[in-house]
């Protein structure tokens, strides 16, 4: 009864067998493979479907049956990969491993990561110290773009007490690849440490142009008694198409023209005065009339859904 119950503990607790038990596991040795974003595992015998989970959510393209390419894999915190084989015949196969594995204790790493891109050419990040970090902890920030693991360390720090670096910021993103239609991924990490105990790490997985606070537009206007003439331009290193939303108003505030345009970077509209109708596209010549009033102009620039 002691060794049933010792063979009973040592069973793999990455793989639920079939229920079947002439049935042998079509896939063994699920394991990692970081450097190729891969789930991968050996396969035996023939299957009809295989699917992948993350923290049981379906993820990732199987490849020939034999791996999962996924987009990213977590340096920091832990998750559950899954994958379901089903066999001819209808029998089901389950085995799921957790990674990366945790080391040291999660509340002394940093805490509250945040990023932003503004006023056009910095990446700022900023985090708190954890709560349980040791005194002598130090944060290291990395920026790693994933689809070929290239990394830049943290060019500007800034500190607090004990000279504990609690924010990064990088003075010129336009140095960074900034391909819009490969939407391309970056990490965003702080690694801990310390001379007395392992200190977990925090991240964050975004393309930069999700984090990107957009600088207003530069908006200039020409107006004369009967047409104004509007024109502005956006500047963005990794967002190039926009959709504007343009509001004319008159100094009390009541909107005279309301649209939605679309563009590229640069944008000019045309506007038509004509008595009662407000400024609005251009009517027959004949009916031009003058302005006679005060009018102020607003825009807002809005990012298209990136194409993945």
């Amino acid at each position: 009864m002691a060794l049933l119950r010792l063979l009973l503990l040592l069973t793999p607790v990455c793989c639920v067998p079939p229920t079947d038990q002439d049935l042998s596991p079509p896939i063994t040795n699920l394991r990692m493979e970081p450097g190729n974003r891969r789930l991968a595992w050996d396969l035996s015998g023939n299957v009809s479907s295989i699917k992948c989970y993350v923290n049981g959510a379906l993820s990732g393209t199987v490849k020939n049956n034999r791996y999962c390419l996924l987009h990213a894999f977590p340096k920091c915190e832990a998750s559950n990969y899954t994958v379901h084989a089903t066999v001819p015949g209808g029998k089901q196969f389950s085995a799921w491993i957790n990674y990366p594995r945790q080391e040291g204790n999660p509340r002394a790493a940093a805490e509250h990561l945040q990023c932003r891109v503004h006023d056009l050419h910095f990446l700022t990040c900023s985090w708190a110290v954890g709560p349980e970090a040791p005194r002598d902890v130090q944060y290291d920030f990395y920026l790693e773009e994933l689809s070929n693991s290239t990394t830049w360390p943290c060019p500007r720090y800034t500190k607090k007490e004990l000279d504990t670096h609690v924010q990064c910021q990088f003075a010129n993103v336009s140095e960074l690849p900034n391909d819009e239609e490969q939407n391309l991924l970056f990490r965003l990490l702080v690694q801990g440490r310390s001379r007395h105990s392992r200190v977990p790490c925090s991240e964050i997985v975004k393309s930069l142009s999700e984090i990107e606070e957009f600088t207003a537009p530069n908006l200039t206007a020409d107006c004369n008694k009967s047409l104004a003439v509007l024109q502005w331009r956006m500047s963005s290193h990794f967002t190039k198409t926009f959709d504007y939303e343009l509001r004319i108003e008159e100094d009390s505030g009541a909107p005279i023209m309301q649209n939605t345009v679309k563009n590229i970077l640069v944008w000019t509209t045309r506007a038509w005065a004509d008595a009662g109708r407000g400024l609005q596209g251009p009517p027959p010549l004949s009916r031009h009339s003058k302005l006679g009033r005060t009018l102020s102009t607003s825009g807002r620039a809005t990012r298209r859904p990136p194409h993945r």
